[in-house]
């Protein structure tokens, strides 16, 4: 049993590895696959499973090839091989100029979700986009959860994290600016209020006043 668990462990160890064959332009569409994979289960992307599906058995199947091609079996062609790799290499950097249009879109239209999922998702050059992600961050932080990307860039980045904080303070002053703006509104009406109501009972007197005179002049 032992030994079964072993040769199952190493094997899962080999296969983990990528293999050698075309590594240049094999090695980033094998180390993509699973990000390209969590696209489907993102909303913005359900109209594609499909596709995307059929994409990661196709990454999946190469893979098998190219071990096969290691192991110097018969019946596989390198150079066929070589073929298919190109075509998946130009699918995988497709998913990542839609990955890049999709973090834009989400940036332009303020949708905080779709942000998160996007600079999330490993297939997005974050290093490249970093001062777009973090002023989205700063102007969205009651939105955008700081985790993955976000929780990186605070954690190497004792700037932004008092950026960070400092937003949160102007943020709290604000609010209590706010408030204080609309408390002395209201006492201010509250006052003119009182003062219109004074008025008019004073102005009331003194027509009664006045009509009291008239009606003894009168007599």
């Amino acid at each position: 049993m032992k030994f079964f668990t072993l040769i199952t462990l190493l094997v899962s160890l080999i296969f983990a590895q990528n293999p050698r064959v075309y590594s240049a332009i094999a090695d980033e569409v094998y180390n993509d696959v699973d990000s390209v994979e969590h696209l489907s289960t993102l909303q913005k992307y359900k109209t594609d499973i499909d596709n995307i599906n059929k994409y990661v058995n196709e990454v999946r199947e190469a893979k098998e090839v190219a071990y096969k091609i290691e192991a110097k079996e018969s019946g596989v062609n390198p150079s066929e091989y070589l073929k298919t790799i190109r075509k998946l290499s130009k699918k995988n950097s497709y998913y990542k100029r839609e990955v890049e249009s999709t973090f834009n879109e989400s940036v332009k239209n303020e949708d905080s979700k779709l942000f998160s999922e996007m600079i999330n998702s490993k297939l997005l050059n974050t290093d490249r986009n970093k001062s777009i992600i973090v002023k989205y961050y700063l102007a969205h932080q009651d939105e955008v959860e700081a985790v993955g990307v976000i929780k990186e860039y605070l954690a190497e980045d004792e700037a932004l994290r008092r950026q960070r904080d400092a937003w949160r303070e102007a943020a709290k002053r604000k609010e209590a600016a706010k408030i204080k703006r609309i408390r002395d509104n209201d006492k201010a009406k509250q006052e003119a209020l009182n003062e219109q109501l004074t008025n008019e009972v004073i102005q009331k007197k003194k027509d009664i006043r006045t009509e009291q005179k008239k009606e003894l002049s009168i007599k």
